[in-house]
Formats: C-alpha cells, structure tokens, sequence
C-alpha cells in the first residue's frame, strides 16, 4: 500500500507572502523557506495510506469554520537540541487560528488519526538555519523586532501532500475547502 506524507494548512494571501519575503535576508547560513511553501500548517499528518489520503481530500468539504482577519506580527525561533534553530512568523490574533486548529484535531481523529502531543503554536515558518550564529540570530530579531504586516484573510484550508527531493520539499494540494466570510452561522 502506497502512502503520502500529509499536512493540513491555510493558504496565504499575496500581500502576505510578499511581507515575509521582504525579510528574508541579512542573516547567513539560512536555508530560507521558498514563498511558493509558506503556509500557516495546522496538522502535519506524516505518512498516511493513500486510500485515507483520498478519502480526506473528499472529506475535508466537512469542515466548515469562518474565514479569520489575521495579521504577522513579530518574530522568533525555536531551539531544537538535535538541529539548528528555525526561524518564524508570529500569527495574531491566536484564538481563531486555535479554534480551526482543534476543529480539524477532531477531523482527523474522526478519521483514526493521532492527535498531535505539543502544543500548537501558529506561525510560518521563514527558514532553517544550516549553522549555529547566537549572536547573529540576536541581531536579526532584533533588527526585525517590529515586523508587523497588514491585516489580511485567510479563508483557503487545503490538505497538501508534501514530497521530500533533493532540491527540497514539493507541495501539491490535494484537496480544499473555501471558508466561509459569514462567521454567524454555526459549525
């Protein structure tokens, strides 16, 4: 049996891909995330059987929440002990990133998946670092410490399946849901 490595994200408009790839420069040793991979992931699945795989890309029309006003504000770094730091973008406001985030843990729950053990945080991911600089690091987020882009919506859930090549990863959606603009009709 074949399977796909999966994740579920929101797509993100231009006007924000456009700010995160202003600021992707000025720090060496980084392997920068293309802007044509920026997306805000909501579940990274892993390997999944294609069969499900399918069955998700049909199914994840079920899942209905409100398309959310965001905006990219400030940036940070997580410290991993067996690899280099990758950088990020912060997303605000949280707490509707964090309401689809626990809509689609149930969704794929419903489908026999895992849940996922650590915390969720909302962010994009802007790079890797290939090397170790503290200091350097420092000085970036220092320097982009105001990052803050306009407001913008989010309204596009996809599933992607993402396959890893030597040139890096290659995303194909397989399947999408068009969030809804109205936010007073319930789930």
């Amino acid at each position: 049996m074949k399977e796909l490595r999966l994740f579920i994200a929101l797509t993100l408009p231009e006007a924000a891909l456009e700010a995160l790839e202003a600021i992707q420069t000025g720090l060496p040793d980084v392997r920068w995330t293309p802007v044509s991979q920026m997306h805000l992931t909501l579940k990274f699945l892993g390997d999944v059987p294609d069969l499900v795989a399918e069955e998700m890309a049909g199914a994840i029309q079920e899942i209905r929440r409100p398309a959310m006003e965001l905006r990219l504000s400030g940036l940070a770094h997580f410290s991993q002990k067996k690899a280099f730091p990758v950088l990020w973008a912060a997303v605000e406001p949280e707490d509707p990133v964090l309401d689809l985030h626990a809509n689609v843990e149930r969704f794929c729950g419903e489908r026999g998946l895992a849940r996922d053990k650590r915390r969720f945080r909302p962010h994009i991911t802007l790079g890797r670092m290939k090397k170790n600089h503290p200091r350097r690091l420092h000085e970036y987020l220092e320097l982009h410490h105001g990052f803050c882009s306009t407001a913008f919506f989010c309204d596009h859930l996809a599933l992607f399946s993402s396959q890893l090549t030597p040139s890096g990863a290659h995303h194909e959606i397989l399947g999408s849901v068009l969030l809804r603009k109205d936010s007073d009709q319930d789930s």
